[in-house]
């Protein structure tokens, strides 16, 4: 298929005409937010049938955190110390453990990895655009776009994971051994450690070369950004602090409903709002970054050839045309396949 992409954009950024179209296919914004709805939504779907709760990983490591921090519960009577709050984060800790769904996520992380991997190794003969520095940034478009923010989510749900848990805790489990489960359980634990190391090693690069120093460049970008979360984050706690009503301390007693302490998504009070609201706000701030650094990336190959500092993010933006993805999509297999892992 030969490159569909318009000809000022081409004249600026070779690297889109390096490949044909449809190995280099550029998604629009709106697709990328979407392919995030998709995966959080899924997530959400395993952890309400696995834990029955409707919060991502992310977000209840930011509960267990704030609950810490910010005690809302008084103890259940004057002859324990075991408070609501302590009860509470057990069970938020217990919701923190090694998942398929990371491990499913892993895979197909790493198919694609090794995929764009097979592909690159044709890069250097494919045209007469294909030079070296030009198959390196050709390769850092494709893993940047389609690889990247996947590869963050999961790295970070992850690394929390671990951290939480302990490596003595992550290496053992309560299934027995040799039964389907414990089997599922270490399969699921080696494909994580097995692909997150290997797809580090593989971005890295770019991110040193491409990434940190468009972050630099635009910090301006980082800043509104890094900014107007930080101010939903803090603006809960504030009102918080401000109003003593919200620190009023909530009893346990017999006569309570059990269920409110049986399901996570429901075992908050009106007052607590603002701690969820926060560690939503956290989860949804730290998943959404990587697409300003993938974006970032997209900058580096306008401004490297040559374009101006303001034309770079115009050029990126008419590059991400719906019409002329969807063009690219319908005729060829091999991107429907590509946008298929991307939103697993």
């Amino acid at each position: 298929m030969s490159n569909s992409y318009n000809n000022s954009a081409l004249s600026v950024n070779p690297v889109l005409g390096t490949f044909s179209a449809d190995d280099i296919n550029i998604q629009p914004y709106w697709l990328v937010v979407l392919q995030l709805i998709v995966v959080q939504f899924f997530q959400r779907v395993y952890n309400y049938f696995r834990y029955n709760t409707c919060f991502t990983t992310l977000e209840i490591a930011g509960l267990i955190r704030i609950f810490q921090k910010y005690p809302t519960s008084l103890s259940i009577n004057s002859n324990t110390s075991i408070t609501a709050d302590k009860t509470r984060l057990i069970k938020l800790r217990s919701m923190i453990s090694i998942s398929y769904f990371e491990a499913i996520t892993c895979l197909s992380i790493f198919g694609h990895s090794i995929w764009y991997c097979i592909i690159q190794s044709s890069c250097l003969g494919s045209s007469s655009l294909a030079t070296t520095w030009n198959c390196y940034n050709a390769f850092g478009y494709r893993l940047y776009n389609y690889v990247f923010v996947s590869y963050c989510s999961t790295a970070l749900n992850c690394i929390y994971v671990i951290y939480m848990e302990g490596f003595q805790q992550i290496i053992t489990t309560d299934y027995k051994r040799g039964s389907f489960r414990w089997i599922i359980y270490y399969a699921s634990l080696i494909i994580i450690v097995i692909t997150l190391p290997i797809v580090t090693c593989i971005l890295l690069p770019f991110f040193l070369t491409n990434v940190i120093p468009m972050f630099v460049i635009y910090i301006w970008m980082s800043t509104i950004y890094i900014g107007v979360s930080s101010y939903l984050i803090f603006a809960g706690f504030f009102v918080y602090d401000d109003i003593d009503e919200l620190r009023e301390r909530k009893k346990l007693s017999k006569d309570e409903d059990p269920n409110e302490q049986a399901c996570c998504s429901f075992m908050f009070t009106r007052k607590e709002l603002p701690h969820v609201a926060f560690s939503i706000v956290l989860a949804l701030f730290i998943t959404t970054f990587p697409i300003l650094l993938s974006i970032f990336f997209n900058y580096s190959q306008f401004f490297y050839y040559g374009d101006s500092y303001l034309r770079t993010i115009e050029d990126d933006y008419n590059t991400r045309n719906t019409d002329q993805y969807f063009n690219i999509l319908k005729n060829s297999i091999k991107q429907i396949l590509h946008s298929v892992l991307n939103f697993l």
